[in-house]
């Protein structure tokens, strides 16, 4: 049987386990903290997650991006919970055609608008190679999100 992988996606932080025979084995971040920053900065050569991230938000402050899992599953008419969610960011949140919401970034110089699911899928992309780098890969997978997280954002 494979070791079953679980993700605890928060707001501000990330915690990558795995299930082994002997109890939970947390999975270190790239700078090996027991926690990896949920954050997501494009620069004008790659896009990085975690503690890079962070190193990248006093400079690179509107195309870093925290907190964008609470805009997951919001639309254009989620007006209130929107406006509350926008004093805590630092880069642009805009309307996209399908009434959903975005994000507008600039990467050499272009502008390019991605959805809250398009971000936290590259974050979990790059957080997989976490575990393949510990040995830890599994079909299994468990991602858990924050107990106030509405129906929409679920």
């Amino acid at each position: 049987m494979s070791d079953a992988i679980g993700i605890d996606a928060g707001s501000y932080k990330t915690v990558l386990a795995c299930v082994k025979q002997r109890g939970i084995e947390i999975v270190l971040s790239e700078t090996s903290s027991k926690w990896t920053p949920t954050n997501v900065a494009y620069t004008a050569q790659e896009r990085v997650i975690g503690d890079a991230a962070n190193n990248q938000m006093k400079k690179n402050f509107k195309n870093t991006m925290q907190f964008f899992g609470r805009f997951m599953g919001l639309n254009q008419d989620c007006e209130a919970q929107l406006a509350e969610e926008k004093k805590f960011t630092t880069y642009k949140v805009v309307g996209m055609d399908n009434k959903k919401v975005g994000f507008e970034i600039e990467i050499r110089g272009e502008k390019h608008i991605f959805s809250p699911e398009q971000i936290m899928g590259y974050y979990l992309r790059k957080v997989k190679t976490y575990f393949e780098k510990a040995g830890m890969n599994s079909k299994e997978i468990v991602i858990s999100i924050p107990n106030y997280a509405s129906n929409a954002e679920r």
